[in-house]
């Protein structure tokens, strides 16, 4: 069956625009061309792709059941294509990470800027979404890798764990109730910011506080570290963040104290498994491992006794 990439790519733009005009348009050719290779793609499979009228155009059952194959697999073939160009150089090439907003604003920057000298070919872009979300653009391959907070076991990815960050307890330093110690059992009565599952924290914060028969108010459950600190500034409130959540702000005026006993969220270099990574992009994973170990090693307070 001799079926062209160009009859397939065709069929697919007419069955978006309903129209052959307007595919014609988009993809540069005449509408008798655009017809011409719908109707020679019809005769190789001896089925009826569309519904011709007048006035419209309509995918039959068949269309229809090639058209939901047809995205995944030419833009499966296009982003092969696209690793096989930058295959020639590690050091150019666009890389597409997806996160939490969390992860990215911590850990981005530096590795943005590291980029920015030693590859400067690179072209980083980050999709900042939720944790799940941002799983599943790794497993659809809308990016080549993610950084995610204690991913899990699954079958179809693979991930490497390259730090921890563990949860701390949040308050003004000038705060009159201030805090003797920093155990999880002595937030039992306080009214509390957290930070929610968009940054993947609220499950690991509520049974942890089960655990430790903790009845807390929970005033506010937030994305955003930016936020928490604003809110902790305004109240007489305390808050439940991470080592690295709070990292990229201003947190002069606040105490941070590790929690104990300590409770740790893994953070990990995720990707499809079985899907190789193009050498612009394994080279971003192994910066991202490098910044994340560097900020482990200076964002984690001492343990209040």
């Amino acid at each position: 069956m001799n079926i062209t990439l160009q009859q397939l790519r065709i069929f697919r733009e007419v069955a978006r625009r309903q129209s052959f005009s307007l595919a014609g348009h988009r993809i540069g050719l005449t509408q008798p061309a655009v017809s011409r290779a719908v109707v020679e793609l019809e005769a190789l499979l001896a089925v009826k792709l569309l519904s011709r009228t007048t006035r419209e155009v309509k995918l039959t059952d068949a269309g229809e059941k090639l058209v939901a194959q047809l995205d995944r697999i030419l833009d499966d073939l296009d982003e092969t294509l696209r690793r096989v160009s930058e295959a020639s150089s590690v050091r150019s090439g666009k890389v597409r990470i997806g996160g939490c907003p969390v992860l990215s604003a911590a850990l981005l920057p530096l590795c943005v800027a590291t980029c920015a000298v030693d590859s400067p070919d690179i072209r980083i872009s980050f999709r900042e979404r939720g944790q799940d979300e941002a799983l599943e653009s790794v497993v659809r391959g809308e990016v080549d890798f993610g950084i995610a907070i204690n991913p899990g076991l699954r079958d179809d990815l693979e991930s490497e764990v390259v730090g921890s960050d563990p949860f701390l307890l949040v308050t003004q330093r000038q705060r009159q109730r201030s805090h003797r110690s920093a155990h999880w059992s002595s937030l039992d009565g306080e009214a509390l910011v957290l930070l929610d599952d968009t940054a993947g924290s609220s499950e690991a914060i509520a049974r942890t506080l089960l655990q430790h028969g903790v009845k807390a108010h929970v005033r506010q459950v937030l994305p955003h570290a930016a936020t928490l600190l604003k809110l902790l500034e305004n109240g007489n409130l305390a808050g439940v963040t991470t080592a690295l959540a709070q990292l990229p702000y201003n947190t002069d005026g606040f105490l941070m104290q590790a929690l104990s006993p300590p409770v740790e969220r893994s953070i990990a270099l995720v990707r499809s498994r079985g899907r190789a990574l193009s050498p612009a992009a394994d080279h971003v994973w192994e910066t991202l491992r490098g910044v994340a170990e560097k900020l482990h090693e200076v964002s984690a307070p001492s343990h209040a006794s």
